[in-house]
């Protein structure tokens, strides 16, 4: 299992970011954490920001179509998108994102 992080703008954009993934079956489940403080360089100055963070569960074989539709659908021009994969789940719940996560006939 492997998580995707990424923020957005507004706890909107994060639920149709969610919605959509998992409608596509690129994640098993998204998280979305509302009203995180971002602080953060942009054209020579600290910006100070709200933010949505969506924290998505998907399989190996599923990461990279995740990030390249995060990449595709995101409204920043430089989405804050990160992989973390050592996350360690149970066996079960690890079992379960792997079979939420397949393509579905």
């Amino acid at each position: 299992m492997i998580e995707i992080h990424v923020t957005t703008h507004s706890r909107d954009t994060a639920l149709k970011l969610a919605q959509d993934a998992l409608n596509e079956r690129l994640a098993a489940c998204a998280n979305i954490i509302d009203q995180v403080t971002a602080l953060y360089w942009w054209e020579g100055q600290i910006a100070h920001e709200k933010e949505a963070l969506v924290i998505f569960k998907t399989s190996k074989a599923r990461v990279d179509a995740l990030t390249a539709f995060l990449n595709d659908n995101h409204d920043y021009d430089l989405p804050a998108i990160t992989r973390h994969e050592h996350v360690i789940p149970t066996e079960d719940y690890a079992r379960w994102v792997e079979e939420e996560t397949k393509a579905q006939e």
